[in-house]
């Protein structure tokens, strides 16, 4: 018996949804898509045995992490849950993949985490609201705004 596919579009929309901007969701949309994405991230790891240098456990804990697997979710629904699948959408899948593997590993080197530790990064201080060195960024990126205006 084959196991319904947890991240296949619903087929509501013509059978594909559209881009999904992380950035741009609210709470409860990123708690509905992280969930579709655990669902895949478990799918995928286990059915490419993927190593935890590729995967960590606390994937879900870096935002990068799940970026690129929500990119790559998408990328496969989009290329094999179409009507007018190209035949070569499973191959492109595998193109597509092996090139993410690469990306996901260098994310997991980065984050320097290890299958059974998580690291937090401290994120640099210029982009921490209300730092000084975030106040003394955006005054310099303010005063080469006003110098082109005065340019032009």
């Amino acid at each position: 018996m084959t196991e319904p596919d947890p991240v296949a579009p619903d087929g509501e929309s013509g059978g594909l949804n559209p881009p999904i901007d992380w950035w741009k969701l609210g709470q409860p949309e990123r708690r509905a898509q992280l969930n579709r994405v655990w669902s895949f991230t478990q799918r995928l790891v286990r059915s490419y045995r993927l190593p935890g240098e590729i995967v960590p456990p606390c994937w879900f804990r870096h935002e990068e992490m799940v970026q690129e697997l929500l990119s790559l979710m998408q990328y496969r629904n989009e290329q094999q849950f179409i009507e007018q699948q190209s035949p070569g959408a499973a191959l492109d899948f595998h193109y597509q993949l092996g090139m993410w593997t690469a990306r996901m590993r260098a994310w997991t080197l980065e984050a320097g985490c290890k299958p059974n530790e998580h690291l937090t990064k401290a994120l640099p201080m210029w982009v921490v609201p209300h730092s000084s060195a975030a106040t003394a960024v955006e005054r310099e990126f303010d005063e080469l705004l006003q110098q082109m205006t005065d340019e032009e």
